[in-house]
């Protein structure tokens, strides 16, 4: 949680739906959580949705990953 509030992300989005998305990502993306964190900081940033939005979000992030995506490249 902590790579969370660095990345800039409130108290309130890591107790909603921001760290339950970062959560699934370290599963399905099998990247680290301190990376993941990070990258769903970024990915909310660059989309400008809110925290209830970050679970559709990261859910398509992930279909993404699974059609061959490398997600390095999804802020392009």
């Amino acid at each position: 949680m902590a790579k969370l509030v660095q990345q800039g992300i409130s108290y309130k989005a890591i107790l909603g739906d921001v760290s339950e998305a970062s959560d699934y990502l370290v599963v399905q993306l099998k990247m680290t959580f301190e990376a993941t964190a990070e990258f769903a900081a970024k990915m909310q940033d660059t989309t400008q949705k809110s925290e209830k939005n970050m679970l559709g979000i990261m859910d398509t992030i992930q279909h993404a990953y699974y059609l061959g995506v490398d997600s390095d490249n999804m802020f392009l």
